[in-house]
């Protein structure tokens, strides 16, 4: 086994230069979606959806999440709403379907999840979203 000046073998130094990088990578990867507080957003690249989490009850949101897209000119296809939270999909006049999914994770948080396929879905989710954000008065 061949050593260094040091008397140290050498092919520790390339283990614990691997093993650091992979270290690095890995908690990388793990804090790309972080845990999702209230009133932040995040994307999810895998699902292609941007999540909110409101401080507001489901009620509230939803009718903030109507509004708004009515404001931003969405025609209603499809709605599915009861106390347990609930989904619709909205089509605007020109452009992608929004998918857009409500949850209440308590009485006071809301979990909004909007999808819009597409090369621009992330950018009209935010837009929803913000559009939402404004309705509620954040």
């Amino acid at each position: 086994m061949r050593r260094d000046a040091a008397g140290r073998r050498m092919g520790t130094r390339r283990g614990w230069a691997v093993a650091v990088l992979m270290s690095v990578l890995l908690a990388g990867c793990t804090t790309v979606h972080p845990r999702i507080t209230s009133g932040t957003g995040t994307f999810f690249w895998l699902t292609q959806r941007l999540v909110w989490l409101y401080p507001f009850p489901l009620e509230e949101v939803r009718t903030a999440t109507f509004s708004s897209l009515a404001i931003l000119q969405y025609g209603i296809d499809a709605q599915q709403f009861d106390g347990l939270g609930g989904q619709l999909v909205a089509r605007p006049v020109v452009g992608q379907v929004a998918y857009i999914n409500a949850d209440p994770l308590s009485p006071r948080i809301t979990k909004v999840q909007v999808r819009v396929p597409g090369f621009t879905g992330r950018q009209e989710a935010e837009r929803i979203h913000a559009t939402i954000r404004s309705e509620l008065g954040m």
